[in-house]
């Protein structure tokens, strides 16, 4: 998922929400999951942030979770 920053507090809110609510369900289940939201300033950010050929951020939490299973 990708979060957007627009010219309100909405922004921190579901990013706080996000967060929360995926170690909430990571300590409920016992099983890795990984943060895979990406939180941008704006579109170019998060294009360059989930490009496979560039920094591709979802693959990353991907690694990490498969790693700690």
């Amino acid at each position: 998922g990708c979060i957007i920053r627009g010219e309100t507090y909405h922004f921190e809110l579901i990013a706080s929400e996000c967060a929360r609510k995926i170690m909430d369900i990571t300590n409920n289940s016992l099983k890795p999951i990984g943060f895979g939201i990406l939180t941008c300033e704006n579109l170019k950010q998060a294009k360059i942030r989930s490009d496979v050929t560039k920094k591709n951020k979802g693959k990353e939490a991907a690694i990490a979770c498969l790693s700690l299973l």
